[in-house]
């Protein structure tokens, strides 16, 4: 490898040469982005499935991923964080996030071509919008065209259905490959969600709730929280593109986590609608973990670049609030001490420009 900047060499998997070595003694060589279980899971499977020949599974990793001043830093092999740091490290582990492109604001008629955008722009889900022309006006596709697309690739799908009496058609989407399916609370009550909860559960698919901008989270809900898997909070009126974010979700945001701090959710709130790179760190201050993107992500030539652009914005707005809880735990002194930690790359001079428009330094 040639270069001083470790991540983007992990990023480039041309300069990995161990998978040539391997296949140029007649090995089956599956090459996998090691943070991503449902590339471990499809890797185990492929090699399995491999007759005549050994398989060798090359999963690219950073070490210490997901704790910024760990990654890619040898001193933290084997080596355990301070006590003050630790309440920061485990907000920083709880504070992950996801991209979810939306394939409907692409080309409908090419939807095959627009996974190929999510899979080369490194989304982390594919977001579908399945839509009946019933619950809301327009009409997009249904299970059968998620069934066509599941064999493009291993990113999970992140099914929202914005149709009628979806307890009658949930079992279709199951079958045609989904990871997540989320329903909408309006056209639930306790009784067919309930059902339409177990039915995902059994066969391991994430569950999902939806609810529409003027729609508050209804209270036979509350029994599910504990085992949602996700809540899509909508920050548009479902069915209709190009519309812009509301800014009554984000004083909605703030009671909705009142009550689902308060029956244990532990589950992931989808930010659906609106989104942009303006307003993501501000949905993600709000609690937002997944980003969906419709023409913000699939409307841009470069989706690749785009996404970047959105875990960069939405990783200014994480450290924000763990340098918050470093000044609430030990002020001025702990939050220089968490900034000192952060030694490889950039990190630390973009940490300490926050820190210093907070005031904590």
């Amino acid at each position: 490898m040639e270069g001083n900047d470790i991540s983007e060499m992990w990023n480039d998997a041309s300069r990995w040469k161990t998978g040539d070595k391997w296949r140029s003694f007649g090995w089956n060589v599956i090459e996998i982005e090691g943070h991503k279980i449902e590339q471990i899971d499809a890797a185990i499977s492929k090699a399995n499935s491999t007759k005549g020949i050994p398989s060798i599974i090359i999963a690219r990793t950073i070490k210490g991923k997901s704790v910024e001043h760990m990654e890619s830093n040898p001193q933290w092999h084997g080596k355990a964080p301070d006590s003050d740091t630790v309440p920061i490290i485990n907000l920083e582990l709880d504070s992950q996030f996801v991209i979810a492109p939306s394939i409907i604001a692409g080309d409908m008629t090419h939807l095959e071509n627009e996974i190929k955008r999510c899979v080369t722009g490194r989304a982390d889900y594919i977001h579908l919008d399945v839509m009946d022309g019933k619950f809301v006006p327009n009409k997009t596709f249904d299970h059968n065209k998620i069934k066509e697309l599941r064999s493009l690739t291993i990113l999970p799908f992140d099914s929202h259905l914005m149709i009628d009496e979806p307890v009658k058609h949930v079992k279709e989407y199951v079958e045609a490959g989904s990871d997540i399916i989320t329903v909408h609370a309006e056209v639930c009550d306790e009784s067919s969600f309930g059902e339409i909860h177990d039915l995902l559960k059994h066969n391991q698919v994430g569950v999902g709730l939806a609810i529409n901008p003027d729609t508050e989270l209804p209270v036979w809900s509350y029994k599910f929280i504990p085992t949602l898997d996700q809540l899509i909070v909508m920050s548009v009126v479902p069915g209709k593109s190009g519309q812009k974010y509301i800014e009554e979700t984000h004083e909605k945001m703030k009671r909705l986590n009142v009550i689902l701090n308060e029956h244990q959710f532990s589950g992931y709130i989808e930010a659906d609608g609106g989104v942009t790179l303006e307003n993501a760190g501000s949905c993600f201050i709000d609690g937002a973990r997944c980003f969906v993107g419709g023409s913000a992500i699939i409307g841009q030539k470069d989706v690749r670049g785009i996404i970047n652009e959105f875990r960069i914005h939405i990783l200014k707005a994480r450290r924000k609030i763990l340098l918050d809880k470093a000044y609430q735990l030990g002020g001025s002194t702990l939050v220089k001490k968490w900034i000192d930690l952060h030694i490889i790359g950039e990190k630390k001079e973009h940490i300490r420009k926050i820190a210093a428009q907070e005031g904590y330094l």
